[in-house]
């Protein structure tokens, strides 16, 4: 495999992986969301949670 063949593998495996995790914050998104419905205070109270889950995720 030449080094240009290796270059674009991983660079295919990290774009699936970042739509992975896309996906997923996607996902947390709707779960608190869904939970808080309407009220925007506790939305923000938690959406600390959600986001420090999308950078450490």
């Amino acid at each position: 495999m030449s080094n240009l063949e290796a270059l674009s593998s991983i660079t295919n495996m990290e774009r699936r992986l970042e739509k992975k995790r896309i996906k997923s914050t996607i996902e947390q998104y709707k779960k608190y969301h869904d939970c808080y419905g309407g009220n925007e205070e506790m939305r923000k109270a938690n959406a600390g949670d959600m986001v420090h889950g999308i950078w450490l995720g």
